[in-house]
């Protein structure tokens, strides 16, 4: 059966329901009807739960809506369709508290690039969950097609093709893309998020197109196995990949915010990622490509993080470790003000060059640098160290200029030349190298 409602009524429990009753599992509802110019057509869910087989926002010039809030929960067995209107007025589904569930597909917008002609779900608070897809019309106007959360979640558990549209985050809610996100076109869409909401992917993310850039303070978690393609620029705020879960980046990303590493960041070695924030934190880590810092950072007591290629600190900038770091390229500085810091208690090892340009400070009691590379040699960056090891089977580690340690000398394999320089130890000299 088919409901259409055209008048302002609110369902409840005694089935009035404007002059009709109020619509069951098997009626697709229709909310507005083409053929009144007024009123506009506001229903309010107020009952706790009610399911209906498919729910349409007809096309109209009036601002039709239909709202619910507290616990009230509705789901929808099939489709929803929430068609762009006629006229300068927004046709909405909002969800103010409880829930919305759609298990068929969504469509949402039309094709008038008219801005004030807007379709729109939000979710200020509550929770709305979509089974499987949701289809944007493909609008040039992205202000014309707009799902939006405040406060509240919204979870896509296929994946969503964001071409053309809004998608956004206003307040600290969370948006869950469960089956990942593939976002740009030359309709121009909007992704957009504010400080302390939340995006968690729990699959792929490809931009084309349209450079993605998420707010500096907003927070990407990566929850699943998944493959960010920035074919366009991606730029996260907070970023973190969870434990247990790979995220393998087929380009560049930066991240603006803290970088968290419970999990494994794979990847070509020719991919960089640009991390701001102020801390970066793993948890027993790799990062396949290169690593680029701006500005001061502490890398978290406890992390252990293994670097397969290159970690480079941009500008008169202090990274100071508290964790344990294996750095397989290069640890580099662009200015002589970049200064890498080994803290109490934490250790560096480098298969690479140790700031050639910059500072390398490693005198805090204790911490240990470790020169290893098997298949290259290595310069010793001239410096005073506390514990200072010499592991390169093969290889030679040579002096750069005049060095001390505080602490031990330690030549486990390899050898390591002093060349014209001097060397002081102060504690153990240990060598089973040459």
């Amino acid at each position: 059966m088919e409901l259409t409602l055209v008048a302002n009524a609110g369902a409840n429990a005694s089935g009035a329901y404007g002059e009709q009753q109020v619509p069951g599992s098997s009626d697709d509802v229709v909310i507005g009807n083409a053929n009144l110019v007024s009123p506009a057509v506001t229903i309010t869910l107020d009952v706790a739960s009610a399911t209906v087989n498919s729910l349409t926002f007809t096309t109209t010039a009036v601002a039709n809506s239909l709202a619910h809030s507290g616990t009230n929960a509705l789901t929808v067995s099939n489709n929803v369709t929430v068609n762009q209107p006629t006229a300068g007025v927004t046709v909405a589904w909002n969800i103010n508290g409880g829930s919305g569930t759609v298990n068929g597909t969504v469509a949402i917008g039309g094709a008038t690039a008219t801005a004030g002609r807007i379709a729109r779900i939000a979710v200020t608070t509550g929770s709305a969950s979509f089974t499987s897809a949701v289809n944007y019309a493909a609008n040039t106007v992205a202000a014309t097609e707009v799902i939006t959360a405040g406060t509240g979640s919204i979870t896509f558990n296929n994946a969503l093709t964001l071409s053309s549209g809004t998608l956004s985050v206003t307040g600290t809610g969370t948006i869950n893309l469960n089956g990942g996100l593939s976002f740009g076109s030359a309709n121009a869409p909007v992704f957009s998020t504010v400080a302390n909401s939340n995006i968690n992917f729990g699959g792929s993310l490809t931009a084309t197109t349209t450079a993605l850039t998420l707010n500096a303070t907003s927070n990407t978690t990566f929850t699943a196995n998944a493959t960010i393609t920035p074919t366009a620029a991606i730029t996260f705020g907070l970023f973190k990949v969870n434990s247990t879960t790979t995220t393998t980046l087929a380009g560049n990303i930066t991240v603006a915010g803290n970088l968290t590493l419970d999990g494994t960041l794979a990847g070509v070695f020719i991919t960089t990622l640009s991390v701001g924030g102020t801390t970066i934190a793993a948890n027993n880590s790799t990062v396949a490509g290169s690593i680029s810092t701006t500005g001061a950072h502490a890398i978290n007591s406890g992390s252990v993080l293994t670097v397969q290629t290159n970690f480079s600190i941009t500008g008169a900038a202090i990274v100071t470790n508290n964790g344990t770091v294996t750095i397989q390229g290069n640890l580099t500085g662009s200015v002589a003000g970049s200064t890498w810091t080994n803290a109490a208690d934490s250790s560096l090892t480098a298969g690479g060059s140790v700031m050639t340009t910059g500072t390398l400070t490693a005198i805090a009691s204790p911490n240990t640098i470790t020169y290893n590379s098997t298949t290259a040699a290595q310069t010793v960056k001239g410096t005073t160290y506390h514990n200072l090891i010499i592991n390169k089977t093969g290889q030679t580690a040579t002096l750069g200029a005049a060095s001390a340690t505080n602490n031990d000398l330690t030549v486990t394999a390899g050898t390591l030349s002093t060349a014209a320089f001097t060397l002081g130890v102060a504690g153990n000299f240990v060598v089973n190298g040459t």
